[in-house]
């Protein structure tokens, strides 16, 4: 009996916790990056994905607000080496009204890369990973 109790409780348990940080993430300020490659002239970005070959890259932020900023700051950090300095760094002006904007990114070795993207206050409104392999 006990250990139905317990199995019970645990199930509850889990299930809570499943709810409560579904919540959590959709209640995020935070946005969706999504990297893809850099389209033709005046066609849309559509072949989308985590990895691609070493080269440039089009890093998309979609947020759930409007900036409220002039600019935000692209850092890509070397997942492989474990540091925690950016790589590089891109600058973006942004329309403060505005819920989404691109960088274009150059990564010219193999490797896993963490981008996020903040603004000039620090304030963190997305991040992803990204793969570059060779050819």
């Amino acid at each position: 009996m006990r250990l139905k109790m317990m199995m019970r409780f645990r199930a509850h348990f889990y299930k809570s916790a499943l709810i409560l940080v579904l919540l959590l993430f959709a209640c995020s300020k935070n946005g969706n990056m999504s990297f893809c490659v850099i389209p033709e002239e005046g066609k849309d970005a559509s072949e989308c994905g985590t990895v691609f070959t070493i080269g440039e890259f089009r890093a998309i932020i979609s947020l759930k607000e409007p900036f409220g900023k002039e600019r935000v700051i692209y850092s890509i950090f070397d997942i492989d080496s474990g540091s925690e300095t950016a790589e590089e760094i891109v600058t973006v002006d942004v329309d403060p009204d505005a819920m989404s904007a691109f960088a274009d990114i150059g990564i010219y070795n193999s490797g896993r890369y963490r981008i996020t993207v903040t603004t000039v206050d620090g304030t963190k409104l997305a991040e992803g990973e990204v793969e570059t392999r060779e050819e």
